[in-house]
């Protein structure tokens, strides 16, 4: 069963955007370095179970034989992927295939926490994209993201993901964006809209120079916040 995991924020300074996100009322819990050593980040979690992932750069080249991130940073700061999380990647990447996606290996990642815990994943890129791709934890997912309340409770009430909003290309390059999304998640209903468990996807028109998630919506949310590119809104 696929499920929405996370949102990959990405920005330039990692412990500046920690404080920004901090003083609007979002519980920030340190995330580690990634096994390349070019990446490091930061958790927003949610009593759902959903993340937001702020990614930095290290400053430091990434490491052979893993997973270089690098690449996200190349259009600076804002959204910069979607993470599915599947309990058995093999057989969606299958059914995903069966749909007409262009399935990229599975290769394995992982990060290290501040406290010195390691975790392990796989994943795999459909259509060479971020938006979105597939991951399976090898170790358990607790190690990689703090459900604990104390983790998942926000001074500005926000409890969870509700809706996502994304862009298509003009272009459609490489494969149209809601060609991929009917791959993935199935036929969009009446609406041209797209499901994942209970969250919505939103698909607006074409437009900007790539695909790309263009908003957010958070169950729980007091008010409207913005900051490093991009703006969140409460449901309603």
């Amino acid at each position: 069963m696929l499920r929405l995991d996370h949102l990959i924020l990405a920005v330039y300074d990692l412990s500046t955007a920690v404080e920004s996100f901090t003083a609007l009322g979002f519980t920030v819990t340190p995330g580690g370095v990634h096994a390349s050593g070019a990446t490091h980040n930061a958790l927003i979690v949610f009593a759902d179970g959903t993340y937001l992932e702020i990614m930095a750069p290290t400053g430091e080249p990434a490491k052979p034989d893993a997973p270089d991130y690098t690449f996200l940073f190349a259009r600076g700061e804002g959204w910069a992927g979607m993470c599915l999380s599947s309990d058995d990647l093999p057989a969606d990447l299958a059914q995903m295939a069966e749909r007409g996606a262009n399935v990229g290996s599975i290769g394995e990642g992982g990060r290290v926490r501040p406290d010195g815990v390691e975790m392990r994943w796989q994943s795999a890129w459909i259509d060479e994209q971020a938006l979105p791709f597939v991951m399976q934890d090898l170790t358990d997912r607790a190690l990689r993201v703090n459900t604990d309340p104390s983790r998942t409770t926000h001074a500005n009430g926000a409890t969870g993901i509700a809706e996502v909003f994304v862009t298509d290309s003009p272009w459609g390059v490489p494969v149209p964006l809601n060609r991929r999304f009917e791959a993935v998640f199935g036929m969009a209903d009446e609406r041209g809209v797209f499901t994942c468990g209970d969250i919505t996807l939103w698909m607006t028109p074409p437009g900007g120079t790539h695909d790309a998630v263009t908003g957010l919506k958070l169950h729980g949310l007091a008010q409207a916040v913005s900051a490093h590119g991009v703006t969140i809104e409460p449901v309603g």
